[in-house]
């Protein structure tokens, strides 16, 4: 199906091209992230408790919309809802804080890990998020691939400076700068990946 869809687009417009493949809005690829962005400024006034709480209700709000949507759960999706739940335990449970307090370092670790050996694996770590938003007919062509393949690139390297200043900057930067990384990411892989991609289908 994948190669039938591909000589259908070339020759029309990129715009146009990107439009008959999109199956959702861009937004779908990140909701993962959604979760982490709002307790960051929680646990910043040290509001422990409800800072994981917002984690966990966000996490499953992510999962539970995407499991209505017929869209599955991402490897972020998962790690989001056991970190969240994990802080939560050893918080309120055990009434430590070592791993609040060093949550940035290690979630980011985790997820540039976690994508980095997605491009070992040969499955791209951003193309579970970007089947979300184009039809089933690409997920299988080289373009849809390669796309993945750069913008996973992209992420892997916004995740090592974000431990980078999470590790070397004074509070509040060591927690803003890598919020601000990310989301200059998103928009960066945003358009970088819509570009190749309808380029890709436009030849």
């Amino acid at each position: 199906m994948a190669d039938e869809l591909m000589p259908e687009m070339a020759g029309g417009g990129e715009a146009e091209a990107l439009e008959r493949v999109r199956a959702g809005h861009w937004w779908q690829a990140f909701t993962g992230l959604v979760p982490v962005l709002l307790m960051v400024p929680i646990l910043l006034a040290h509001a422990y408790t409800l800072g994981v709480l917002v984690a966990v209700v966000g996490s499953l709000a992510v999962v539970g919309y995407h499991l209505a949507r017929g869209q599955g759960i991402t490897s972020l999706d998962v790690l989001a809802l056991l970190f969240a739940v994990t802080n939560l335990v050893v918080y309120d449970v055990f009434g430590s804080t070592l791993l609040i307090e060093n949550l940035d370092v290690v979630f980011y670790t985790l997820l540039a890990l976690q994508s980095g050996l997605s491009l070992v694996s040969g499955t791209p770590w951003t193309m579970q998020f970007t089947r979300r938003t184009v039809v089933p007919e690409l997920w299988d062509s080289p373009a849809f691939h390669a796309m993945n393949v750069r913008t996973t690139r992209l992420w892997v390297v916004c995740f090592v400076l974000c431990d980078v200043a999470a590790l070397t900057l004074p509070d509040p930067s060591s927690v803003w700068v890598p919020v601000l990384l990310m989301v200059a990411t998103v928009v960066l892989s945003r358009r970088l990946g819509r570009r190749y991609l309808a380029r890709a289908l436009t030849r």
